[in-house]
């Protein structure tokens, strides 16, 4: 496409929970080439919409976060029109919502919600307590007869969602008893490396056996290889017949399925919650087109749950 040296521009500014500079968290890098493929695709000879990604170089630091986006929302200069954010904390969260509102600046949330929908246009993303029943249902799918369970999560608003939804589905819905284990949930921060070490305590040193162990999110399995290892560990123990049911679908995850390295897999589909926020926040922000704009009473826009799960077939002798 050709640039218009009069052509008016739009920016839109998502900013998640990690700036994710070394693609540690598939989850934001799909989120933002979604992100600006939307804005490519909106752009015309006249009128270029930008996108920007940002975050916190300490993944999931709520003060950080808040301090990237007020670098945005404080800098006249850049004149965004748009501000996505994925809320590592509500409070703080809300406040910098409540904050690019009073500058006129629409807003949405991604990936994770406030607890004040009044603070936003939107919420796009997952629903997290369904993400967290479909984790369970998997469970329940691989387990029929019931037993315990470990949870390895964080304090982000979204995964407690889900932490809420495995369990209701467990406790409420299931014909036989689920106990969830001591020091379950356990915080991993968010952090790859500290979630695989608590898989692992979980499946090799608990005080009690732990039948499955369920990360709420992708962490522990972003190293594919650690990741491989570890559960190569775990089967190789006597009498161990641990389950691992995880949330995410990445590429390392795919291929841990295939390779017999965990059981089942519920995830989320990234790319569209990148588009659906730049989409969202550009017919809100800058089109005069009026039937253009997305329905007005909608405030949440869901994205399709996936599910994949490693069923063993038990072949007849040749």
């Amino acid at each position: 496409m050709s640039t218009n040296t009069t052509a008016t521009t739009s920016t839109i500014v998502l900013i998640g929970k990690d700036k994710n500079v070394n693609n540690s968290n598939p989850f934001f890098s799909i989120v933002q080439q979604g992100c600006l493929a939307q804005a490519a695709k909106l752009s015309t000879e006249n009128h270029v919409v930008e996108c920007i990604y940002d975050g916190p170089e300490n993944a999931y630091d709520p003060l950080e976060q808040a301090f990237v986006a007020r670098k945005y929302i404080r800098n006249s200069a850049m004149n965004i029109q748009g501000l996505a954010i994925s809320p590592s904390e509500d409070i703080i969260a809300s406040m910098i919502l409540q904050e690019a509102n009073e500058a006129g600046i629409r807003t949405v949330t991604f990936d994770s919600d406030v607890d004040n929908a009044n603070l936003r246009l939107a919420y796009i993303g997952t629903d997290n307590y369904a993400l967290g029943k479909g984790l369970a249902k998997l469970v329940m799918q691989l387990k029929p007869e019931g037993g315990t369970f470990a949870i390895v999560s964080s304090s982000s608003p979204n995964l407690l969602k889900r932490n809420e939804g495995l369990r209701d589905a467990l406790f409420y819905e299931s014909d036989v008893s689920w106990t969830e284990v001591v020091n379950s949930p356990k915080d991993c921060m968010e952090n790859n490396t500290l979630a695989l070490q608590m898989v692992r305590d979980f499946a090799l040193q608990s005080q009690e056996p732990v039948d499955v162990v369920v990360p709420i999110a992708g962490w522990p399995m972003f190293d594919r290889d650690a990741w491989a290892q570890m559960v190569d560990n775990v089967q190789s123990q006597e009498d161990s017949d641990t389950l691992f049911v995880v949330a995410d679908t990445f590429e390392p995850q795919v291929q841990a399925l295939v390779s017999g390295h965990v059981n089942g897999l519920v995830g989320q589909d990234a790319y569209k919650i990148g588009v659906l926020s730049v989409d969202i926040l550009h017919q809100h922000c800058c089109t005069n087109d009026a039937s253009a704009i997305y329905n007005q009473s909608q405030t949440v826009y869901g994205t399709e749950l996936v599910e994949m799960v490693r069923v063993p077939l038990d072949l007849p002798p040749p």
